[in-house]
């Protein structure tokens, strides 16, 4: 089951926009490859409802649970990340 968003990181405006490219990744990329919201769910263990919320930003999708999704969209889980920028518009590994 994916969890509930909790805490404060997702009131951060850029966590939150930083999260909602994780979620267009996911779908574009389901949509891509032609699934289903059932088909996606099924192979993860869901239904598709549960898979639904995760996808419209009702629920946290978690980063093992992006591992698996990852998995059944046949991409590495840095294809669904989007690199994180300091202040500096440089790169910043393991911000």
């Amino acid at each position: 089951m994916i969890p509930r968003m909790k805490g404060n990181a997702m009131g951060n405006p850029d966590v939150r926009a930083w999260y909602d490219e994780v979620v267009a990744r996911v779908r574009a990329r389901r949509i891509e490859m032609r699934m289903r919201q059932s088909q996606v769910g099924e192979l993860l263990g869901c239904t598709q409802v549960q898979y639904n919320r995760g996808e419209k930003q009702v629920t946290f999708i978690s980063l093992p649970m992006l591992a698996c999704i990852a998995m059944v969209l046949k991409k590495p889980v840095s294809y669904f990340i989007p690199a994180v920028m300091d202040s500096d518009d440089e790169f910043a590994p393991g911000a």
